[in-house]
């Protein structure tokens, strides 16, 4: 309850609760086999036992300077318990053969899920999207039910993969081939991922690249369990293509460009808010480039800079039509660097520069409660990602000093995060009782320690 009594105008209601206990076992196994080849197996078990719990204190319906202890809330109205097990083996093999380094192994693993969503009694929201159901066209919020946000996902899979690659060098030229196959125990789905690559070496400094290849991504455990129709949800899948090359404009100075395009399609989409029902419906694309020119370290000074440009659009397949994918951001600066002032102090600094990412365009609605209720405001969204916030702008400088003694060196060191104090996050709040929307505020933070090295 502090921090809700702390926020400006009770603008952060929100009570959270969350326990977790993790657990990871790995052990590894290593030999050679003949003259050039390595074969690793490794053992794991790993388990996470999690569960959330979100309520609301309502300290605007009693009056100012209330104790804590008298401010009426809701504890754990929704809940939500994540509890995996999984039980794996990793092999893999590595050897030199007559064409090249070649790469094998496979995977194999039992996972057991026990995914839970639990909502203790109808729960109103105030910040809701204007396609989401509403009993009421006019009524300006919706009403979670514990019919429509109870769900579980509890199974018990097994999932393996296998994949092969062959490195193939002759002369100037390097080709890569390979192949991964999947199986998904959850969704029951065969995968099969080619990749490709090639390099070209022109001496002395250029190289061009190209790389192709098919990747696949599985569903979000909590995503399979927002809904009972969701735990049969595909594997996403991503074609990538991309070009580059690689130029050594001296011994010093390096520049790296490199061109991508991206078509994504089988994306899981959520539709309605209230009953979280999932898709595999959203497709995608995303393509841009690369420039990177890097100063390798010399007469004490190392540095880079590079600029990123990108366009990321999506589909929700919905028949709304495109709009631009979360934390897009068209164009990144960054720039560094190091001056290795003695033996013993060394400073460095980074600029990086942001534009805004994507943010969704939304009208506000005063006293959706009407006569007999508290005073409520709603946010209701009218365009997804419609709008695009302002540009970031982020300084972080790091000093080290380091001292030996024998052979063990302490290297004392000062960070300063976010100089500039941005709002790295970008969250805002939603404030239900003033009807406005609060930034969270950025801040510079200072980190100090020391760290120990041993020269073996």
């Amino acid at each position: 309850m502090r921090h809700v009594l702390a926020s400006p105008d009770f603008q952060d209601v929100t009570l959270y609760g969350t326990e977790q206990d993790s657990t990871l076992l790995g052990v590894t196994w290593r030999r050679l086999v003949g003259d050039t080849g390595e074969w690793s197996n490794a053992f794991f078990l790993r388990s996470s036992d999690k569960e959330s719990r979100e309520g609301e204190a309502y300290p605007d319906t009693v009056p100012l300077g209330t104790p804590a202890a008298d401010i009426p809330v809701r504890h754990a109205v929704l809940t939500v318990g994540e509890e995996e097990t999984e039980i794996g083996w990793r092999s893999d093999y590595i050897a030199m053969n007559r064409w090249g380094l070649v790469r094998a192994g496979m995977r194999a693993s039992n996972t057991e899920l026990d995914y839970s969503t639990r909502l203790a009694h109808d729960w109103v929201r105030f910040e809701y999207d204007q396609h989401d159901f509403r009993a009421d066209p006019e009524q300006r919020y919706v009403v979670l039910t514990p019919s429509g946000t109870d769900a579980s996902l509890r199974g018990d899979e097994v999932s393996y993969a296998a994949y092969a690659e062959q490195l193939i060098e002759t002369g100037d030229w390097e080709f890569r081939a390979g192949v991964r196959y999947d199986y998904d125990g959850f969704s029951g789905e065969s995968l099969v991922s080619p990749r490709f690559a090639v390099n070209w070496r022109l001496p002395p400094r250029l190289r061009f690249s190209a790389t192709a290849g098919t990747f696949h991504q599985s569903p979000r455990r909590l995503d399979m369990a927002a809904d009972r129709d969701n735990a049969s949800l595909r594997n996403e899948r991503i074609g990538h293509i991309g070009v580059g090359l690689s130029l050594g404009l001296n011994p010093v100075w390096d520049l790296v460009a490199e061109t991508y395009y991206q078509r994504l399609d089988k994306l899981v989409v959520f539709g309605d808010g209230t009953d979280f029902v999932a898709t595999n419906d959203g497709e995608g694309t995303s393509y841009g480039f690369d420039l990177v020119l890097n100063r390798r370290f010399a007469n004490g000074f190392s540095g880079n800079a590079t600029y990123s440009y990108n366009v990321s659009r999506r589909d929700d397949g919905d028949g709304t039509g495109e709009y631009g994918a979360d934390f897009h951001r068209p164009h990144v600066f960054t720039a560094g660097v190091q001056w290795q002032i003695t033996d013993r102090w060394k400073v460095g600094a980074r600029w990086k520069y942001l534009a805004g990412r994507p943010e969704d365009s939304f009208v506000i609605h005063a006293d959706v409660l009407g006569t007999g209720g508290p005073l409520r405001y709603s946010k209701e969204t009218t365009g997804q990602n419609a709008k695009r916030r302002d540009g970031l702008s982020l300084i972080n400088v790091r000093v080290d000093y380091r001292r030996s003694f024998g052979p063990v060196d302490a290297v004392a060191f000062a960070d300063l995060v976010n100089v500039t104090g941005a709002n790295t996050s970008e969250e805002t709040e939603f404030n239900i009782s003033r009807g406005t929307v609060v930034e969270d505020g950025g801040e510079l933070q200072p980190l100090f320690g020391v760290r120990l090295e041993r020269s073996w």
